[in-house]
């Protein structure tokens, strides 16, 4: 056996990841010419382990320098992977163990290769649907000499963050959000993202129209960019409604086309904030923001004033919201998995963020009551719960997995929530037959 001094040496497996050209989605153009290096993922000492963004191929390359040559002795390698319902394993011989051994893993068409010769087979894998997980292991024998090297691959989903108000200020992830996703092997770097940051000027644009750019930005930079057919999308705010907007209206096949939809401090029934804003002073340093067309997007739907306290909480006369109003009337499609993450202080608690709930009287002189929330976005509201005697919004009530973020202010929600997001975006992986691209049934969680 080979001594464990050059075991050491040779045990590293390195993983390459590279897109092909070829179709996602019906449209995808080739976006790596032929004959471009893959990419190389960083491997970590001894982990056992790669997260990948979604990619039609991989390049395997197990190091052999420290492999005792024997001359005239043909090196054996077999390939398991466990890609699909049933393992697959492949043999194959050399002359001799090269220095290093590559090949090459053919998603879409099941096929290894070395040095551009097919060695062996596997299921072939369909666009993902979903996240993927799955080993490989290679043995590699020379004479009296065999070295095994293990890995799972896992290969991610593209997630897009839909940022909230003022996102202007930040044209990628700030750090502490980055870092939060990077802890689960997210990544916005080039050339092979898995995140990506959705900019767009919300000082100007309005719901529908945000939403809709939104869906051009995904078909033109994330979906050329991943061997995918679906995304997930972190929406934070009030863009949290541009995606459920394009869900709930199927714009663009959105209503298939997100896998998970992740809802950060979203104010799904408003938030009493902007209609305070849009009738305090004018030389106060928010006002402008709440007069805009998406900061009036987010004025209440839930019963919010009263003359006094004896009378009943109802919507003002000069206020309303039909837009939000038809978008929760809407029911949310089957397909997608929705998380809802909020920050969640207790009024009565000393300290914390406080959350209008109610206005009482006739501003600027009126009384403002508050519930528990983060500041802007009620709990409530985030969790699309009746608020003041509403009805709510049930299906999303029902359907969302919650996630209480704790005492925080709104414009640090992202930021506090960004692990546990990137967690709930991994809580599944591929079945087999969903590999295979013809899934049976309702997904079954792994």
């Amino acid at each position: 056996m080979m001594r464990l001094a050059s075991l050491q040496v040779i045990k590293c497996l390195v993983v390459a990841a590279a897109l092909t050209p070829g179709r996602v989605a019906g449209e995808i153009p080739p976006i790596v010419p032929p004959g471009s290096p893959p990419t190389t993922a960083a491997v970590a000492g001894d982990t056992q382990s790669d997260t990948l963004p979604a990619v039609s191929a991989l390049r395997i390359t197990v190091p052999l320098r420290g492999f005792p040559a024997q001359p005239g002795a043909p090196a054996t390698v077999s390939v398991a992977t466990g890609v699909g319902a049933v393992p697959r394993q492949a043999t194959f011989s050399l002359q001799a163990a090269p220095p290093d051994l590559t090949m090459d893993f053919d998603l879409p068409h099941g096929a290894i290769s070395v040095s551009g010769t097919r060695v062996g087979s596997f299921n072939p894998v369909a666009p993902l649907i979903d996240n993927l997980k799955f080993p490989v292991d290679v043995t590699v024998r020379e004479g009296p000499n065999t070295v095994t090297v293990h890995r799972d691959i896992t290969l991610l989903l593209p997630t897009v963050i839909i940022p909230g108000f003022s996102n202007e200020k930040h044209t990628n992830p700030d750090k502490l959000v980055a870092k939060g996703f990077a802890r689960h092997g997210y990544t916005d770097a080039a050339p092979r993202p898995t995140l990506f940051w959705y900019p767009y000027q919300s000082h100007t644009v309005g719901l529908e129209d945000g939403a809709r750019a939104l869906a051009a930005y995904v078909r033109r930079t994330v979906l050329p960019a991943a061997y995918a057919a679906k995304i997930n999308v972190i929406g934070y705010s009030v863009g949290g409604l541009f995606a459920r907007w394009l869900i709930a209206y199927d714009y663009l096949g959105w209503a298939t086309l997100v896998n998970r939809a992740v809802l950060v401090a979203v104010p799904n029934e408003g938030a009493v904030m902007p209609y305070l804003g849009a009738h305090a002073p004018s030389f106060l340093p928010f006002v402008a923001s709440a007069k805009t067309p998406l900061g009036r997007s987010m004025d209440p739907i839930f019963p919010f004033w009263r003359a006094g306290d004896s009378d009943s909480w109802s919507i003002p006369s000069d206020d309303g919201n039909p837009a939000l109003e038809a978008l929760n009337a809407r029911p949310l499609p089957a397909g997608v998995r929705f998380y809802s993450l909020y920050g969640n202080n207790d009024p009565g608690r000393t300290g914390g963020p406080q959350t209008a709930m109610g206005v009482t009287g006739q501003l600027p002189g009126a009384t403002i009551t508050y519930g528990p929330g983060d500041g802007i976005v009620l709990t409530a509201s985030a969790l699309g719960l009746p608020i003041n005697g509403s009805l709510g919004v049930p299906d999303l009530a029902v359907r969302a997995e919650r996630v209480d973020v704790g005492r925080v202010y709104h414009i640090h929600v992202l930021e506090a929530a960004a692990a546990r997001a990137a967690a709930a975006l991994q809580d599944r992986f591929e079945t087999p037959a969903e590999v295979a691209g013809t899934p049976a049934g309702s997904p079954e969680r792994r």
